[in-house]
């Protein structure tokens, strides 16, 4: 099944219009225009994935592997929401 197209309506430089206009012919440009900001977004999103992994708190190991690692990290992380649960409750 087709998607639902909608128009939208935004302004461009001078320059990036007559450049869009002389590089992609002009029955191919909202197709262009929409892969554009589709990639951009994809790309915005790509970058935010990687700064929550990079500003993600670091745990140590503590000597076990990943899986035991992570169980206790779970854990730790449970204990902690039952409290705050307790303590909402009170």
């Amino acid at each position: 099944m087709a998607q639902t197209k909608e128009r939208a309506a935004f302004t461009l430089s001078a320059g990036v219009k007559a450049e869009l206009e002389k590089a992609v012919p002009k029955s191919k440009r909202s197709r262009f225009v929409e892969r554009a900001i589709a990639d951009a977004l994809m790309e915005r999103s790509r970058r935010a994935a990687r700064q929550a992994i990079r500003s993600a708190p670091a745990y140590s190991t503590q000597g076990a592997d990943s899986v035991e690692t992570l169980e206790r990290i779970r854990a730790e992380r449970d204990r902690e929401l039952a409290g705050k649960g307790e303590r909402a409750g009170t």
